[in-house]
């Protein structure tokens, strides 16, 4: 059910990072036009399960007063709104404290800024001080996002002593701070200049299993591009991944795309077992395939599997060969779905199935 729509209303960035899921950067020129954005809201609003209209990148900020215009739309239709941004922008105290005045006027109900040691490397850290003194003074809530390497320079240590003990770490499913709240995460390595990194050189996340289970985020949050299309990704690597995106909006209306994408095959393996499953399923198919022993999560897992020619030779082949096996979970799924109540499972819903069957 979907509950998030993710609009990368451009691809254009003032910088360069690497690693970048989405290869952003200034040399990008795709833009979402305001009248498709409102389009879109129409849409997703329309379905009735929507809650949150996410804008983001690129540098959403690069779209000037369209920006403002968009979350006011979504503010007027009683969505709540989020933007994602860098914050170029606040060159100042003063200025970040105009713009995010601007924001809280046009209804926007959070922002999230990036910081790490690859946004830092073109902004100055001084830009999220004054970014969040202003979020706070305004009474905006803004979330601190955060990922890094093994010799990263800017980590939660670093971000704590740098706030003066103001800053706390987000905690998933729990009640946090409106401000000052931070979540630190793993750099998936995908992206321009991501051949160089090596294992040495990956921070990995303390749950050690958490990249073999299902994708909680498929068709409950989708992305769509600045071309107009429509992916169930959260947007890594995307435009390398055909397999993610269903179709373009300029020929589809939103609910008819959602209906194909419930139906795809890909879609729903990667909802019932994650990529994970589709490893397992390839390791049978072709003992000479191999895989990382480890990936940071899912994504990362996602990713290679769908970039490699070797592995969706084999998926083409034999991919038929799992509908039965998706039919029944799926069934079991639809027929659990008041007892599941929505909730998101670590359990892949495979076990579940096996587990009652």
């Amino acid at each position: 059910m979907l509950q998030t729509l993710v609009l990368s209303v451009t691809y254009k960035c003032p910088i360069k990072c690497r690693y970048c899921g989405v290869n952003a950067g200034p040399h990008r020129k795709e833009k979402m036009s305001l009248q498709m954005i409102k389009r879109l809201i129409d849409e997703a609003h329309s379905l009735g399960t929507v809650e949150v209209v996410v804008f983001t990148g690129g540098e959403p900020f690069l779209l000037g007063e369209d920006l403002y215009k968009a979350v006011k739309y979504a503010h007027v239709r009683k969505l709540l709104t989020r933007i994602v941004t860098n914050t170029f922008w606040a060159t100042s105290r003063d200025k970040a404290f105009y713009i995010i005045n601007r924001l809280k006027d046009s209804g926007l109900t959070e922002l999230n800024f990036s910081c790490d040691d690859f946004h830092q490397e073109f902004i100055p850290i001084e830009h999220i001080k004054w970014a969040c003194e202003a979020a706070e003074e305004t009474g905006i809530p803004a979330l601190i996002a955060s990922k890094g390497l093994r010799k990263s320079t800017i980590t939660p240590g670093y971000l704590e002593d740098y706030f003066e003990g103001k800053l706390t770490r987000f905690q998933k499913g729990q009640e946090n701070n409106k401000n000052y709240v931070f979540n630190y995460g793993t750099t998936v390595p995908v992206g321009w200049e991501s051949e160089k990194l090596t294992e040495k050189d990956l921070l990995w996340p303390e749950d050690a299993d958490c990249w073999k289970r299902p994708c909680q985020s498929v068709l409950k949050s989708i992305v769509i591009t600045p071309q107009g299309k429509l992916s169930i990704c959260c947007g890594i690597g995307s435009e390398e991944i055909p397999e993610t995106i269903i179709g373009s909006t300029h020929d589809y209306s939103l609910l008819e795309l959602l209906i194909r994408a419930n139906n795809d095959l890909i879609i729903n393996w990667l909802a019932l077992e994650g990529p994970y499953g589709i490893k397992t399923f390839i390791e049978k198919r072709a003992s000479d395939i191999t895989f990382r022993d480890r990936y940071v999560n899912n994504c990362h897992l996602c990713h290679d599997i769908f970039s490699r020619k070797d592995v969706r030779t084999v998926l083409s082949n034999s991919v038929e060969d799992m509908v039965p096996v998706l039919s029944l979970e799926r069934a079991w799924v639809e027929n659990h779905r008041d007892e599941l109540g929505g909730k998101a499972t670590d359990k892949p819903i495979t076990e579940q199935y096996q587990a009652s069957a």
